[in-house]
């Protein structure tokens, strides 16, 4: 049928709702899709009676939002719920994919440069690519070859030779999130290196870049004095959620946690490799440290680290002020990302580096405290995106 005709300036306006409509169910059995596969990955390890199952899903909460959230009629209203947080997933399309990527993200907020670690390229294919000028270059490490503007290293000498000037290097994968595929690399002695403490020869850490592939190195950021008593085996993170308040047309800050990480996670902190989530409080300080343990389908709550026996509950964030402000100036240069999870380190008073930023941030840590739904900036965002 032509464009032009009659026929399809007719159709056409049915032909786009059944379009539509196709979608809207499309998306509709993708997000029971993806309950469905949580609630069997996690449900079953919550020991609930399945009445109280029931009752959750036609809330839109799984399983095992009975575990992390005191749910019941009166306050389950307060909570972003497993429903509502999914249909919510396409708020920055088609922006999200840009944060996704590490690199491009990097490249993003390149006028932030005091607040991003130095990113070097990108390893593959024994190659260490340095592709654009915004990325520092080793003075130390002369190219293989070049190609349109592309530098590029032989990874092996170029990490090594690095190792032999700074205490670590970080290894990332291009895309990526929960920590996972994230090694850290040191240098012991002549011809031996740690990758996440495991100690490999010469041969062996050769091997091991070698076969690394769409990875990227970066700058090891080293934490501040309070975040390295904490637990000094992981960075510790702070993950803060910005959103968009369209009525003042300016981002804030909805919550913050501080992540520290434990035995069980290093040398990472995230929460769902056994790390603590600990809130960060209108005084600027920590809260209590929440573990979920999902095994055993439960929370367990810390005032103190278990492993260094630090003290987490009122623990103060240095200059947290200053760090909020900062945040949010960066986010607001972009609006097309309306809600984004930063994971930042505090490296001194008021200092900090943004390591990565996600558009599809989880909200388990943050909502083990607090319910966001309590904050009507934070109801009159997701109301705005017709997720509630």
């Amino acid at each position: 049928m032509r464009e032009d005709s009659f026929q399809y300036t007719l159709l056409k306006p049915l032909r786009d709702r059944a379009g539509a409509g196709y979608r809207g169910l499309s998306d509709r059995l993708s997000i029971f899709a993806t309950l469905l596969d949580r609630e069997l990955s996690t449900g079953l390890s919550v020991d609930i009676p399945f009445e109280r199952r029931l009752w959750l899903w036609r809330r839109g909460f799984t399983s095992r939002s009975s575990a992390l959230y005191d749910l019941d009629e009166g306050n389950y209203r307060q909570f972003v719920s497993d429903l509502q947080h999914e249909r919510a997933n396409d708020i920055a399309e088609p922006w999200d994919t840009v944060v996704s990527n590490k690199l491009t993200f990097y490249l993003l907020f390149s006028s932030y440069a005091e607040h991003l670690p130095d990113c070097y390229g990108v390893v593959g294919d024994g190659e260490l690519r340095r592709s654009s000028p915004t990325m520092p270059t080793a003075p130390w490490a002369a190219p293989s070859d070049g190609l349109n503007g592309v530098e590029r290293h032989d990874a092996v000498r170029w990490v090594d030779r690095y190792l032999d000037r700074r205490a670590a290097l970080v290894l990332k994968p291009v895309y990526g999130h929960g920590g996972r595929g994230v090694f850290v690399c040191r240098k012991r002695g002549e011809d031996e290196y740690a990758v996440n403490g495991e100690s490999k020869t010469r041969a062996a850490f050769g091997r091991f870049l070698d076969e690394l592939e769409e990875y990227l190195a970066w700058e090891f950021a080293q934490q501040a004095d309070y975040a390295e008593r904490l637990y000094p085996d992981s960075v510790n993170t702070l993950r803060v959620l910005t959103m968009w308040d369209y009525e003042a047309d300016e981002p804030f800050v909805s919550a913050a946690v501080h992540r520290i990480g434990t035995a069980d996670s290093a040398p990472v902190d995230n929460w769902s490799n056994g790390g603590l989530s600990a809130m960060v409080t209108d005084d600027d300080e920590l809260s209590a440290g929440a573990q979920w343990l999902p095994s055993e389908g439960e929370v367990r709550w810390f005032d103190e680290h278990p492993d260094t026996g630090d003290r987490i509950e009122g623990t103060r964030i240095p200059d947290w002020s200053v760090v909020r402000d900062g945040l949010l100036e960066m986010a607001a240069e972009y609006p097309s990302l309306p809600r984004l999870g930063w994971d930042v380190v505090l490296t001194g008073e008021g200092e900090f580096v943004v390591l990565e930023v996600n558009a599809h941030t989880g909200l388990r840590t943050l909502q083990v405290h607090k319910p966001l739904l309590e904050d009507p900036r934070v109801r009159e965002f997701y109301e705005h995106h017709d997720c509630l």
